[in-house]
């Protein structure tokens, strides 16, 4: 049975269908930006600070590792969202696409910065270049989309 397009996400989650995305496993981060939703086309990644030092003390000076966990954990949940630390992050862009039912969006091509937290909206990250040090800057370069649901 097709998922309505929820207002909330809903229609983002997977398996769990009394769910909302924050507390669910896995998100669904494919497909086309819904009627309430914007594209981000995600520029850069701001780790939240206990996710990235239990990241780092995981994988103890290898950035690489590090890295290859972050996208691990977004392609597997569909999502930023450490289920050990639960936590996630924050990211800028830059808009790709409105959705027709989405109030009061910003211009295709506006900068934004999301405030939510990137545990609750769908994210997909096709490729993440680390800075010089993770020790000085948790900020990431990122190539990849998030659906924010309006």
């Amino acid at each position: 049975m097709a998922v309505t397009e929820s207002p909330l996400g809903l229609h983002r989650v997977l398996g769990e269908s009394r769910h909302l995305p924050q507390a669910a496993a896995r998100l669904d981060a494919s497909g086309t930006c819904g009627n309430s939703e914007l594209e981000i086309s995600v520029q850069h990644l701001q780790v939240d600070a206990s996710s990235l030092r239990q990241l780092r003390e995981a994988h103890p000076g290898d950035l690489g590792a590090v890295r290859a966990a972050i996208l691990d954990l977004v392609r597997e949940r569909g999502k930023l969202h450490n289920p050990i630390t639960n936590s996630g992050g924050m990211l800028t862009g830059t808009v790709r696409a409105v959705g027709s039912g989405y109030a009061s969006p910003p211009a295709i091509g506006a900068r934004v910065a999301s405030l939510a937290s990137l545990t609750l909206t769908p994210l997909r990250l096709d490729a993440m270049m680390l800075p010089g040090s993770i020790n000085f800057s948790r900020r990431s370069g990122i190539n990849g989309k998030r659906m924010l649901v309006g």
